[in-house]
């Protein structure tokens, strides 16, 4: 069985198991932890994914790296960490992998263009800047507070102390249950002995957030995404001083995404979840509100667009000051070429075995190949080695440039399940999507024809040699009379949060 298939029918096991039974019942000291669970299963799905095994001492002398070289880059970049007594209007939780370059400092596409458009409206952020991978990007184009070393500190402090959580997990030793568990190849002590792994985790790193956040008298705090151990860390302890929790959407809803769509028949409101979610177009919204029937325990999707993207699209508006030098040097490449290809990767191995052989016969064709953020080194050479003897590619500029403005420039996106295929269709660039998987999540944007699946070199070929195809591949980027800064579309939200003001 594919894991296409496997994940279609974990989906449906899990939203089956919601039906029957109300989740909210599983809980630890009194706070439901559903979220939490389905974290825990992806966690599982994605270690059979990697089967990575870990050399113990490795990992131990890494880690001592990481934290040597964290300590460095906090002297190194010391001039941008956080101000002290800054008295800020909203707090932001981000990672440093979501950093790209740009003039020489390093542009957090997440949350960057969020505090840039609030700044212009006079309102100061606080950032704070983990890295799971521990490694932090500088110089920083805005500051931050770099707490991946304090994290680690409280975990290490409080891992051996004997604080009970209660835990209330009945529901989760069944045969329904235990049927998920079996798809995602665990088994039930297993499972719940790591799930009270994490769940200890959560709660210590929680303290550590409630620390952070109780002396600032912030109106909200923005994060993404909402799951993961520090995610949901920081959300609890927004919740436990009444600061009110923005998620940002940092990629596709698609309906195999089991962390939007593994929430149903929702019957009591999760402190795991955010207050608000900030989501890019009204498909998302709707994928929000089929989380349950009752909007008032509901986040609250809004619907303000990708700011990052806004900024490549609206130039003038957002007073960019970096789009002009990368424009010209990729335009320069297309004097080689006829046409130009991005394609964007996986952070696992997935690309079909025809791939290269295409690229191979499309010499005309330059093709642009972007690295998933979280690749390892190890597959990165593995990826690079795939395509060394390929003389039509390009890995620097696919990889120094930001995302919107290869989208923007190139004839075509291809990739086997990157959320780019939504992005790209922003910028009016159609894409190839070259797995079933893919196909399935796309289904709405291959209907309306922004995106093609191809499966084999006879129809790549087929199709990326026809007249019509080439036709039908011409920009289509539709500029709206009225367009709006990021600073408006912010201030705009605010009044969501605050209606009185």
């Amino acid at each position: 069985m594919s894991n296409d298939d496997l994940g279609k029918i974990r989906i449906e096991l899990i939203n089956k198991f919601q039906e029957t039974n109300d989740v909210s019942q599983i809980y630890v000291n009194n706070i439901p932890i559903w979220p939490i669970v389905l974290f825990e299963i992806r966690l599982y799905i994605l270690k059979g994914i990697s089967k990575k095994d870990r050399n113990l001492f490795m990992f131990a002398l890494q880690e001592f790296f990481y934290l040597a070289t964290l300590l460095y880059n906090l002297i190194r970049d010391r001039k941008k960490n956080t101000k002290r007594n800054l008295n800020p209007d909203f707090i932001f939780l981000t990672q440093s992998t979501r950093r790209v370059l740009l003039n020489g400092t390093y542009y957090d596409r997440i949350c960057d263009p969020f505090i840039d458009a609030l700044k212009e409206k006079g309102y100061k952020s606080k950032v704070l800047e983990w890295s799971y991978d521990h490694k932090f990007k500088i110089p920083r184009y805005n500051n931050s507070s770099l707490i991946q070393f304090q994290i680690e500190f409280e975990l290490i402090k409080n891992l051996f102390k004997k604080e009970k959580l209660e835990y209330k997990l009945e529901m989760l030793n069944t045969i329904e249950f235990n049927c998920i568990l079996k798809h995602c190849g665990t088994e039930y002590t297993e499972f719940i002995r790591s799930l009270k792994t994490t769940t200890k985790r959560i709660f210590i790193i929680a303290q550590y957030f409630n620390k952070k956040v109780k002396s600032e008298k912030v109106q909200a705090a923005f994060f993404y995404p909402y799951y993961g151990t520090v995610s949901f860390a920081f959300n609890l302890a927004c919740k436990w001083n009444m600061i009110q929790t923005v998620e940002i959407q940092h990629g596709y809803y698609g309906e195999r995404a089991q962390m939007q769509n593994g929430i149903r028949n929702q019957s009591t409101k999760y402190d795991l979840l955010p207050d608000f979610i900030w989501c890019w177009e009204e498909r998302d919204k709707n994928s929000i509100k089929n989380w349950g029937n009752k909007p008032d325990i509901l986040p609250i999707p809004y619907v303000g667009g990708n700011l990052w993207n806004n900024i490549w699209k609206y130039p003038s508006e957002n007073r960019n000051e970096f789009s002009a030098s990368i424009d010209k040097q990729i335009k320069s490449m297309r004097k080689e070429y006829k046409l130009i290809f991005l394609l964007t990767l996986s952070p696992i191995y997935d690309l079909p075995d025809w791939l290269t052989i295409a690229m191979k016969k499309s010499k005309d064709i330059l093709w642009l190949v972007r690295f998933h953020h979280n690749t390892e080194q190890k597959l990165l050479r593995r990826f690079k080695k795939e395509f060394s003897e390929l003389s039509n590619t390009h890995y620097t500029i696919a990889n120094e440039s930001p995302l919107p403005v290869l989208l923007r420039l190139s004839d075509l996106h291809v990739t086997v399940i990157s959320s780019c295929v939504s992005e790209a269709r922003e910028f009016g660039t159609k894409s190839i999507v070259l797995s079933k998987k893919g196909a399935s999540i796309f289904k709405e944007i291959i209907e309306e024809s922004w995106a093609f699946p191809i499966f084999t070199l006879e129809e790549f070929e087929s199709t990326v040699g026809s007249k019509m195809f080439y036709q039908n591949m011409s920009k289509q980027f539709p500029k709206p009379s009225n367009i709006q800064s990021n600073a408006e579309i912010v201030s705009d939200f605010l009044h969501l949060l605050h209606p009185g003001n």
